[in-house]
Formats: structure tokens, C-alpha cells, sequence
């Protein structure tokens, strides 16, 4: 009987790397980059996050945003009517950290990643959510929102009732930061 030799696979051969970056409205990415070496995949991962910074505006860093002082709002009751004391004056109260109010810059009608769903974006006038993008508004928005045109080049002016919009900050974990409620 002829003895074969039997061929072990080499070991694969290269490295990875995997880093974090963050958007310009604080969702952690994580980057990953291969090379031959670790001074090619080094090399790689930072020639990546020259791009995304220069071109997205990611941030090696988690941005910290701006302390503000608590922000008050009208209380609302139940059905969402605006709660006045007796003397006719509005009922304020303080909202919670990580919430704050902002102006609307804009609104647009866009669509979920699979298409399936429809999404209202808020595009503020201060930072961190004056970007073209935006932030999410899950829960509805202007009578008529659906059926303007898609796409964030088609923005349109806050209507009436929408010109101030509370936004909760990405919570710990958390990817997105969420419209609470227009003003």
C-alpha cells in the first residue's frame, strides 16, 4: 500500500482590524479592515476613516452634546389638549434629560431601507440633527405627509404646528435618537 501524505491546509493569512467611528449624529459604526499584514490592515482602516470623516463627517470620538439648561414645555393632558391654571396661564413643565426641544427647519417624506414603510424626517435648525438626514419621526406628522414627493431633496417648511419638535436623544445602547411629539 502506497502511503499518500495528506495536505494540511495552511493557516489563512492576513489580519483584521475592527474600530469605531461615530456619525455626525452619534451612531456607533463599527469599521472593519483586512490586509495581508497588520500594517496593511492599519493602513486600510485608516485610509476608511480619513473617507468617512471627510466625507460623512464621522468622528473618532462620541460626540458630546452641548449642555443645555432644562428646557420647560406646556403640559398636555390625556387627549393632548394644553393643561392652563386657574388663572389661564400654561401649566409648564421641565423635560427630562436627554430631551430637548428644537425649531423645525424642515420636513420630508421618505421611505424605511426594505421600502415597506413610510417615514417622516425632521431636519432641525440646531445641531446635532440640522444634518440633510435628519431625524426619524416614527409616529406621524402634517395631514397629507405621505403624499409628497420622496427624498431629502424634497424638503418643505414646518406647517403650523410643527415648528417645534422634542427630540430624546439616543439612550445608552441605543442607535437613533426619537421625535417625541411637535409643539
Amino acid at each position: 500500500m502506497d502511503k499518500t501524505e495528506e495536505k494540511v491546509p495552511e493557516s489563512p493569512t492576513g489580519s483584521w482590524i475592527i474600530s469605531k467611528v461615530y456619525s455626525a449624529h452619534g451612531i456607533a459604526i463599527d469599521l472593519k479592515a483586512s490586509g495581508t499584514t497588520l500594517k496593511a490592515a492599519i493602513d486600510d482602516l485608516y485610509a476608511g476613516i480619513a473617507y468617512g470623516i471627510e466625507t460623512y463627517k464621522w468622528s473618532v470620538e462620541a460626540p458630546k452634546l452641548p449642555d443645555v439648561p432644562a428646557q420647560k414645555v406646556q403640559l398636555h393632558d390625556e387627549s393632548g389638549l394644553p393643561v392652563v391654571n386657574q388663572e389661564g396661564e400654561p401649566e409648564m413643565v421641565e423635560l427630562p434629560p436627554g430631551v430637548r426641544m428644537f425649531n423645525t427647519k424642515a420636513l420630508f417624506h421618505d421611505k424605511s431601507r426594505d421600502g415597506t414603510k413610510d417615514l417622516l424626517k425632521v431636519v432641525t435648525v440646531e445641531e446635532p440633527y440640522n444634518t440633510k438626514f435628519g431625524v426619524t419621526c416614527f409616529h406621524g406628522g402634517p395631514e397629507g405627509w405621505k403624499s409628497w414627493p420622496l427624498g431629502a431633496e424634497n424638503k418643505y417648511a414646518p406647517p403650523k404646528g410643527f415648528t417645534k419638535v422634542i427630540i430624546r436623544d439616543p439612550k445608552e445602547g441605543e442607535k437613533y435618537a426619537n421625535v417625541e411629539r411637535f409643539e
